[in-house]
């Protein structure tokens, strides 16, 4: 057959020629469309799982971003309250320990009516009403802050005609916590309660708790164990700030300091995270009462709790007090 009757050589043409072999390789394989897609599909499996990492690092950053401000703000704000308040906070330890010299104080809430075990002193919500207009955020009612406080007595003294004496100290220890929405879009002026009344099922109603604390050493971690609190359903999680209220007379050094909860370590008993543990000090301790926030309240299921913590900071400052507030006790 001629040539010119074909578009093409016929040589090329041939089985096994250079033209037939690259029509052949004109399209992918169906293997090869397989192994694509299972590549594709892994990429963007791998991509979507990195959105709510990404999501969650994002808030966390702008969480604390915030909690950098409220802090300060917050204890500025407590501090004006209490150097100006006609009957500041007196003495807030055991009312037994009212007369012994240099004795620490508790830490207390400024909660109203706020139910204590025995031994705490009377008088700790009478600032409240000042106090709870205060805790939201006008600006960003998604944030707002919960305050403690704590105040020592002085060294005792004698005076001329015999009698000891001891002062309540001249300043107050203050404490705060910046708190998230977690659960809600934005706090509400009914989470405060009634003005002056102690607020229920509020998230911003600190928390007394029982806890036992493991000191770790090296690369073993510390522990924390809460007492009396249900595991299933429980207002402590990762991340949660714990503020030491009453370590006992032996410890009462470490009353205001803030522990951080790490990761579950099974039912009760947390991790807690480096640097907000007791490895500084090298201690334990057992039967301490401490103040959590924690998970925000359920308000469709009594005594329940939903959401990751609120509480995204912690700020410790002092208040010092005019002259006639020190609250002298003679005996």
């Amino acid at each position: 057959m001629s040539n010119y009757l074909l578009p093409y050589p016929s040589c090329l043409l041939m089985p096994g020629s250079s033209l037939r072999r690259g029509r052949r390789r004109s399209a992918f394989t169906m293997i090869e469309v397989l192994f694509s897609i299972i590549i594709l599909g892994i990429g963007m499996t791998m991509l979507a799982a990195m959105f709510p990492v990404a999501i969650r690092q994002t808030r966390a950053s702008l969480a604390e971003t915030q909690a950098a401000a409220i802090g300060p703000a917050a204890l500025r704000t407590l501090g004006q309250i209490i150097q100006t308040a006609a009957s500041p906070p007196g003495f807030s330890g055991d009312p037994a320990q009212q007369q012994t010299a240099g004795a620490t104080g508790k830490v207390c809430c400024f909660v109203s009516g706020f139910a204590y075990p025995s031994g705490w002193p009377p008088d700790s919500g009478k600032l409240w009403p000042q106090i709870q207009g205060n805790m939201i955020l006008s600006s960003n009612p998604s944030y707002g802050w919960v305050g403690f406080y704590r105040r020592d007595n002085n060294l005792q003294t004698t005076n001329i005609l015999g009698l000891s004496t001891v002062t309540a100290a001249n300043f107050v220890y203050i404490y705060v916590m910046p708190v998230i929405a977690g659960s809600e879009s934005a706090y509400t002026v009914a989470d405060l309660g009634s003005l002056g009344a102690a607020p229920t099922a509020s998230p911003f109603l600190p928390q007394m708790v029982s806890i036992a604390v493991t000191c770790g050493s090296g690369t073993t971690p510390s522990t924390i164990t809460f007492s009396g609190i249900n595991a299933n359903n429980s207002p402590v999680a990762e991340y949660s700030y714990v503020l030491i209220a009453d370590a006992g007379n032996a410890n009462s050094s470490l009353n205001g300091k803030f522990l951080r909860v790490g990761a579950n370590a099974g039912g009760n008993t947390w991790n807690l995270l480096p640097g907000y543990d007791l490895q500084d000090v090298g201690v334990s301790l057992s039967g301490a009462q401490a103040f959590i926030i924690g998970r925000q309240p359920d308000p469709s299921s009594p005594g329940a709790y939903r959401g990751p913590t609120q509480d995204i900071g912690a700020f410790t400052g002092t208040a010092g007090l005019a002259a006639g507030q020190t609250g002298i006790i003679v005996w």
